[in-house]
């Protein structure tokens, strides 16, 4: 049973889409990770803000020294049926209790804009995804190009392979020379050079493409990519980017609000019990005594000589800033719509006449094989038609390549997947 679990969990990746590609590299990534931190903190702080509307009881002590205490003057030979002889220190010990009853929606304010900030926060980690789909993207589409690379090799060392052949079988029955073999033979070892050091790459961006996605893959791993819809066919702007632009300006307005809520009647109910001396409550009273009152406090904003008002208007100000930064956004996007058709029609009318002349060169290259086995031209002669013919199908894989990766980037900038 271990064993058998084992081998499922060592077993390489033989198959994989783009898109998921792209949900694995996000659940490893460090920085995605803390959206749930970032939950957690706005709980918390909702927390903290209940906990602040309910009572608060604090145990005070107070004690002072005067100059001068109550007095009563009267004339000389007239007495009183009480005496005042009030100290000139007091002491109090007291428990206080606060609890406000209305404070004008500042706490609904509060958890608002806690709302409102953890919304900012995870939007902004959202957009660093992009910068990861890039790097992603770019490994992809040079695993693409290399493995085209490695398939053109094979073809043409299966062709000179082939003629390699013909020349030695030549050379046995006395029809060739052994230098035409070599020459050949130098050609077919560098080809075989730069298949082994493509080969290498593709190794290196494969391990590169597994630390990004946490998984084994296997060395012919099919990656899928998406399906792109015909160049006329523009996707909507879906970047995170946009979620910020407004989570941002709803932070503002939130702001706004809790200016407003400041500034509403606030209604504080307070409680205090204690013992003190003298009596804290009888003036006349100079004994230690216990004591308790209760009451309210209603506060009311008259006048904070429009500081609200300038407040409000510096964050209108920033709304509005973050309005046009919206707007610019989108406008540098919609500004390569333009650019974006003409680099496919350009790419698209290349790659037409790259393949025209790739299989041009390829009847040529045959003509030349036949020529070389008659010993009509040399082989000199004919390695520089196999070279242009080579690079000929290489260039039209490049501009495949360079297609697929215009239309990569193009999506990923728009967020069309």
């Amino acid at each position: 049973m271990s064993f058998l679990c084992n081998s499922v969990i060592s077993q390489s990746l033989q198959k994989i889409t783009l898109d998921s590609a792209y949900t694995l590299m996000n659940e490893r990534y460090p920085l995605l990770k803390s959206t749930d931190l970032i939950k957690a903190s706005q709980d918390l702080t909702e927390k903290l803000i209940d906990i602040d509307r309910r009572p608060a009881i604090n145990l005070k002590a107070e004690g002072r020294v005067q100059t001068e205490s109550v007095g009563l003057d009267v004339d000389e030979g007239v007495q009183l049926p009480f005496e005042i002889d009030q100290p000139l220190y007091s002491v109090k010990t007291f428990a206080e209790a606060h609890y406000t009853i209305f404070d004008g929606g500042l706490s609904d304010a509060r958890k608002t804009l806690s709302i409102l900030e953890t919304k900012l926060q995870e939007q902004s980690i959202e957009v660093s995804q992009f910068a990861l789909r890039e790097w992603m993207n770019t490994i992809v589409v040079k695993i693409i190009q290399m493995r085209e690379q490695i398939v053109l090799f094979d073809i043409s060392l299966e062709s000179i392979a082939a003629q390699k052949g013909l020349l030695q079988a030549g050379v046995d029955v006395g029809t060739a020379l052994q230098s035409d073999v070599d020459e050949i033979t130098v050609r077919e070892l560098e080809l075989e050079a730069q298949k082994e050091n493509t080969s290498y790459i593709i190794s290196g961006l494969l391990r590169t493409f597994e630390y990004f996605i946490g998984q084994s893959v296997d060395p012919d791993i099919e990656i899928q990519l998406p399906a792109f819809p015909d160049a006329g066919k523009i996707p909507v702007i879906d970047r995170p980017e946009l979620g910020v632009f407004n989570a941002r300006k709803e932070l503002v307005l939130a702001q706004a609000r809790m200016l407003d809520a400041a500034k509403k009647p606030k209604l504080v109910a307070f409680s205090q019990i204690g013992i003190g001396y003298p009596d804290p409550l009888n003036f006349i009273d100079d004994n230690v005594a216990p004591y308790g009152l209760i009451g309210g406090t209603f506060v009311m904003p008259i006048t904070d000589w429009n500081k609200t008002e300038t407040e409000k208007d510096i964050l209108a100000l920033k709304a509005e800033m973050i309005r046009h930064e919206k707007e610019t956004f989108e406008f540098t996007l919609g500004s390569r719509v333009d650019q974006f058709h003409e680099d496919i029609g350009r790419i698209v009318n290349q790659i037409d006449y790259a393949r025209s002349i790739a299989q041009l060169k390829a009847d040529i290259l045959s003509q030349k094989s036949a020529q070389l086995e008659e010993g009509v031209i040399t082989p000199t002669d004919y390695l520089l038609q196999f070279n242009a013919e080579l690079q000929s199908r290489q260039k039209l894989a490049i501009l495949e390549t360079e297609l697929l990766t215009r239309q990569l980037q193009f999506y990923n900038e728009r967020g069309g997947f």
